[in-house]
């Protein structure tokens, strides 16, 4: 049952910075989890993308939002990164 409680506490969180959790499918051992599109691709593909260079600008920027999720949902993240 952890993973409906973690699915839960997902679905609380709301930031204009965090993808959007929908839902997930559990069909043990494998857990599906749905979540908003993002068009551009995660922060993951852009920093990893080598033939895009990141000014230092942007790269704060990114902490910063990330930073700021963190700080808003502090206790729910908190349940949900220990999955």
């Amino acid at each position: 049952m952890y993973v409906v409680d973690a699915c839960m506490k997902m679905l609380q969180l709301r930031h204009r910075n965090l993808n959007e959790f929908i839902g997930a499918y559990v069909n043990p051992p494998a857990v599906y989890l749905c979540m908003t599109l993002c068009a551009k691709g995660s922060v993951w593909d852009v920093i990893n993308q080598q033939s895009i260079l990141l000014s230092w600008d942007f790269r704060l920027s990114v902490i910063i939002d990330i930073a700021k999720v963190i700080q808003s949902s502090y206790c729910l993240l908190c349940v949900v990164a220990h999955l």
